[in-house]
C-alpha cells in the first residue's frame, strides 16, 4: 500500500484534509472511509481546483472533516490495534 506518512500526521492531528495524490495510493481510500477531507487525482487539475473551491464554499465541514480524520486514526492505526490486527493474523 501507498499512503503518504503525513496524510495519518495529519489525520491524528485533526486536521482536515486535501489529498492530491496518485490514482494509485491507498491514502485516496482512506480519506474517502475516513470522511476527513476530500481526495483527487493529482493528474486531474479540474477536480484540483474543483476541490479547493469545495473546500472554500463549504468551510463548515472543515471541523467535522478534522475529527472524523482523528477518530479514524485512533480506531485503524493505533499501535495497540495494529499491534492485535497482525497477532491475529499470525495466530
Amino acid at each position: 500500500p501507498v499512503v503518504p506518512g503525513k496524510l495519518l500526521t495529519y489525520m491524528a492531528a485533526s486536521l482536515p484534509v486535501l489529498a492530491v495524490l496518485n490514482r494509485e495510493s491507498d491514502g485516496n481510500q482512506i480519506v474517502r472511509a475516513a470522511d476527513c477531507g476530500l481526495a483527487v487525482p493529482s493528474d486531474d487539475e479540474p477536480a484540483i481546483a474543483a476541490a479547493i473551491t469545495d473546500i472554500y464554499e463549504n468551510r463548515d465541514k472543515l471541523a467535522a472533516w478534522g475529527a472524523n480524520g482523528q477518530s479514524y486514526v485512533n480506531s485503524h492505526f493505533d499501535k495497540a490495534t495494529v499491534v492485535s490486527k497482525l497477532e491475529e493474523y499470525l495466530g
